[in-house]
């Protein structure tokens, strides 16, 4: 149990003069929701309304706003429906309404706004992950809105997702859920996703079951490790009810800003794709989430982190499975490949080594060439004035890779990363297992482990040895 109060606090808004006595009787004018007009997917504010979002967008020591935050359940509160007066309601639309608040109270909190589809489509099936249907969901969120508890409207959609909902909370709702007790939402650990990315259902069997009860143990024994995170939280810009933002520096040198959930850095979900158990199923965990920067923050037992990873661990994997030995060199290495003197020498390798995950990842080699195109554009913002160029140089590199890996030609450009991660998921399993059976503290980040410096050495151990079989090669010692 914690206290939002005491520990993540919502804190109460300040008013022009920073006294922080703002706003507290009732919900005022201000406060009620937006109005839909004629125009569909179209909401407009009234004036007073438009004055509060623009000053709730201000918000967050003047940080700029950036997208909104998918829908997440970390926290639920037992008492906020019957705060705000909605006791009137079902038991399931006060259940949605005590963990749709703590999101969108904590995303505003942070400086964004909460975004969710009102769909029946979207959330068909899909209770097992939210804990609630899609009615109760959508009587919760009308129950706010028309009470004036948030704010909500439909911008134009914004890429493959389609039309979503966009939530934020009134200055009226962080008075009302100041001092309320939370505890953590239960979540489920196996997560199937379909052909558009879309959470769908699934019915459990013996497979399942054993990777729950696997999944499980991993989850609980990092709970109970000596893991230290005040040094992490230490550097966050911002938190709220759980929710850290941290800032780093992307591969183009722009600074971004990285949300992360830290009320339960250890919870994790194993995300499988395309409705196929055989695509996908990598381990997520939120502290994986955390700038590499941030992350070297951690200790554990005491001691800073180390993180041996496997080196290339995709495209060994393919040419073991093919029976032929990896060229010489690093695999993302091309000798003698001519640039065009627009791209500076320190961008060429990180072009490169992009260009071979987006292979191995990539569907069509259409869609590869696209992929390493933004990845020109990111790093060498000049090619952006070159962009013929740029796309000429984005084919010329894959064509490149394509004739040094002829031997795993088949493999290239066809999707079979999603396949490799389902095998590099299990090799992970083994790891966390292994480690766990010696009392050592291990965290998954996809193709490495965290692990203090000590137990570095007895880590790449294990890790070779469930590695080998699947021709992966653990990086030597930095």
């Amino acid at each position: 149990m914690q206290n939002i109060a005491s520990t993540h606090a919502f804190r109460k808004r300040e008013d022009a003069s920073g006294n922080g006595e703002g706003e507290t009787s009732g919900v005022s004018e201000v406060s009620r929701p937006i109005r839909k007009t004629g125009e569909p997917g179209r909401f407009d504010l009234s004036k007073e309304a438009a004055a509060e979002r623009a000053a709730l967008k201000a918000d967050s020591d003047h940080q700029e706003r950036e997208g909104d935050l998918p829908l997440w359940f970390a926290f639920q509160g037992p008492d906020i429906a019957t705060r705000l007066g909605a006791g009137v309601l079902s038991t399931k639309a006060q259940k949605a309404i005590n963990r749709l608040v703590p999101a969108i109270v904590s995303a505003g909190e942070c400086g964004r706004s909460l975004s969710i589809s009102r769909s029946k489509t979207w959330w068909a099936g899909t209770q097992r992950y939210h804990g609630t249907g899609y009615q109760a969901i959508r009587d919760g969120l009308d129950f706010l809105a028309s009470h004036g508890w948030i704010c909500m409207e439909v911008p134009p959609p914004a890429g493959p997702i389609g039309w979503q909902t966009t939530l934020t909370p009134s200055l009226a709702l962080y008075e009302a859920v100041q001092g309320v007790a939370l505890h953590a939402c239960p979540l489920e650990l196996i997560i199937m996703k379909d052909q558009h990315k879309r959470l769908m259902g699934y019915r459990d069997d013996r497979d399942t079951s054993r990777l729950r009860r696997e999944v499980r143990q991993s989850q609980e024994f990092l709970s109970s490790a000596n893991i230290n995170l005040a040094r992490v939280q230490a550097v966050a810009i911002k938190q709220s009810g759980g929710l850290y933002v941290f800032e780093g520096v992307n591969r183009a040198g722009e600074r971004t800003q990285t949300f992360v959930d830290l009320a339960r850095p250890w919870s994790h979900r194993v995300i499988h794709n395309n409705g196929d158990w055989r695509q996908g199923g990598r381990i997520y965990l939120p502290v994986q989430n955390l700038p590499r920067s941030v992350r070297r923050q951690l200790e554990i037992d005491g001691e800073p982190v180390t993180e041996p990873d496997f080196s290339e661990q995709h495209v060994r994997m393919l040419y073991a499975r093919v029976g032929h030995p990896m060229p010489q060199g690093r695999a993302y290495v091309l000798d003698n490949f001519r640039w065009p003197d627009w791209v500076q020498s320190d961008k060429r390798r990180t072009i490169l080594k992009r260009t071979i995950l987006i292979m191995v990842n990539a569907s069509t080699t259409h869609a590869a060439a696209g992929a390493v195109e933004r990845v020109i554009y990111d790093l060498c913002p000049y090619s952006m004035l070159r962009r013929s160029e740029a796309r000429s140089l984005a084919r010329a590199v894959i064509k490149a890779m394509q004739e040094k890996h002829h031997a795993i030609s088949e493999f290239i450009c066809s999707g079979e990363g999603l396949r490799l991660q389902r095998q590099d998921r299990d090799i992970m399993l083994r790891v966390l297992k292994d480690t766990r059976d010696r009392g050592i503290a291990a965290i998954p980040v996809h193709d490495s482990v965290m692990c203090s410096a000590s137990q570095a050495d007895r880590v790449r151990e294990i890790m070779d040895k469930h590695g080998a079989p699947y021709g992966c090669k653990v990086s030597d010692p930095q």
